[in-house]
């Protein structure tokens, strides 16, 4: 029987996340464009600066491409399997910095979701994550099936919904 101290460490994520592809790019974004990012399984934080200008920085798998286009006022954030491509998506794991007047929309299915320092709007929907807002303005909606929701100093309409946690607005 090996004692604690001898067990190898437990990863919760296959390879740890020092030895993934790591993607950095900057994107020149005009006022009243959107930000929509899916992501099926990962954490997106994202926070504002004064810049009309978009920073992605991913850590994802060998198997995944991160891909940002802009079309009808809208910039999109996507995962994308490489050709070829095999078995499950792999975690990937997003920092946004958005400029403070950008509206922010992020979905997926296992994501956990921060968002800080918008004066916009703000829509997250997971299943099994959990979803924290600071700031946000206007519409603030936050749906998850199986996550806590915690918004804070968000002025307009907050809409929050989750079915298996709690709920907390400040």
């Amino acid at each position: 029987q090996p004692s604690l101290e001898q067990q190898a460490p437990i990863q919760a994520r296959p390879g740890g996340p020092d030895n993934s592809p790591k993607s950095d790019q900057t994107v020149d974004v005009t006022k009243g464009t959107r930000l929509v990012l899916s992501n099926n399984a990962g954490e997106v934080v994202v926070r504002s600066w004064e810049r009309d200008q978009v920073r992605i920085q991913a850590t994802h798998g060998a198997r995944e491409t991160i891909t940002a286009e802009t079309t009808d006022m809208t910039l999109r954030i996507r995962t994308q399997r490489k050709e070829g491509s095999r078995g499950p998506g792999g975690l990937v794991d997003y920092q946004v910095t958005v400029p403070r007047w950008m509206p922010v929309n992020l979905s997926g299915t296992y994501l956990d979701a921060t968002i800080e320092g918008t004066t916009a709007e703000v829509t997250v929907e997971t299943v099994h994550g959990n979803a924290r807002v600071v700031g946000g303005n206007g519409a603030v909606s936050l749906r998850s099936v199986e996550g806590v929701i915690t918004v804070d100093k968000a002025s307009g309409r907050v809409q929050a919904t989750t079915v298996n946690e709690g709920i907390r607005i400040t």
